[in-house]
């Protein structure tokens, strides 16, 4: 349970940043709409164009207006529930990348020995398959036969002389005519040693396969991830021509805030898919049963090989920098983070 609720936490601390790079792609892209419709309303009185091509670019304009304001509002709701899950009323300012998934990592066999050893689940289903074997040698036990100390039947007696010296003190227990009884208590405990055995397979059978999951959407990440830094290169590429072209008069002021958009839009997307790794990656750490560790004892310095991973989303200079400082509230205890780099 405790590593469901640091996962939880992780995952909405990812996804408000994702919301956060979400509303800002969309503002970028709202400038180049209205630019379009500009440029279509021009059009349209210079009788270059149709009504139809303004009432569609309008259109178009006042979707990504509401999408805009579902991006605004899905941080609002990601920050409140992320007060939620940390216990505080509220959580402002910028957030950071944070943890730095390694760029070297052991094979999935290695982690599977480590799930293999250190998941609680597990351990308990093992213990499980003890507490019954001890059920059953007290099942069999009863066979045998027993003697009990009875002190109070001596120390009761009026007159010692009346008494037996050993009838009130030994008393000898043979199983005679319980042995149905017994036998019907030895197989129900042989019974829950089979269940506890089978349980310890399934759950065995699960954390492997929770390493195996965790593990290969970990490396599908990464792949993405290749691809997407060649886009995100290409996109800047297109970027850079379109304002050349402009510079030089060969293109319009709409084809450099088109390539711009697109060039947000990469970048968006490798900003998500990097977000996106690093929970795959803290889901393989719970499967492994350490994410506790993680929890404690956070990376404090990202290594070069891993720069890239907590790159901030990089606008051109015809967009505003600054990202949404979120919401909060001015109570003594509410979080404000306070990074020391540039927030992503």
């Amino acid at each position: 349970m405790q590593a469901t609720v640091l996962l939880n936490v992780a995952q909405v601390y990812y996804q408000v940043l994702r919301s956060e790079q979400s509303a800002e792609v969309l503002r970028n892209t709202l400038r180049v709409q209205e630019a379009r419709l500009a440029d279509v309303e021009q059009q349209f009185r210079n009788g270059l164009a149709i009504r139809l091509s303004v009432a569609q670019t309008r259109a178009q304009v006042d979707a990504t207006r509401v999408t805009l304001v579902q991006a605004e509002s899905d941080v609002r709701n990601g920050r409140s529930t992320l007060a939620l899950l940390i216990g505080v009323p509220s959580v402002t300012g910028p957030l950071s990348g944070g943890l730095v998934v390694p760029a070297d990592r052991a094979p999935v066999d290695e982690f599977e020995r480590v799930a293999l050893d250190t998941r609680q689940d597990l351990r308990a289903a093992r213990n499980d398959i003890e507490a019954a074997r001890q059920g059953v040698q007290a099942a069999v036990a009863q066979y045998y036969p027993s003697v009990s100390l009875n002190v109070s039947g001596f120390l009761y007696r009026e007159f010692f002389s009346d008494a037996s010296k050993w009838n009130a003190i030994l008393q000898a227990n043979l199983p005679i005519f319980s042995a149905g009884i017994i036998e019907s208590d030895v197989r129900n405990a042989w019974s829950r040693v089979r269940q506890a055995a089978l349980n310890e397979s399934a759950v065995r059978r699960q954390v492997l396969h929770d390493v195996q999951t965790a593990y290969e959407n970990l490396v599908t990440a990464d792949r993405r991830i290749h691809e997407l830094e060649d886009e995100v290169l290409a996109a800047q590429d297109a970027f850079q021509q379109a304002r050349n072209a402009f510079d030089k008069e060969l293109a319009i002021n709409l084809d450099v805030l088109t390539a711009q958009d697109q060039l947000l839009n990469a970048q968006l997307q490798l900003t998500s898919a990097q977000f996106d790794r690093t929970i795959f990656y803290l889901d393989l750490i719970r499967a492994t049963g350490r994410l506790d560790q993680i929890a404690i004892s956070p990376p404090t310095t990202a290594p070069a090989a891993n720069a890239a991973a907590t790159r901030p989303l990089t606008l051109p200079t015809t967009a505003p920098a600054s990202l949404p400082a979120g919401v909060g509230t001015s109570e003594p205890s509410t979080v404000t983070t306070a990074p020391t780099s540039k927030p992503q």
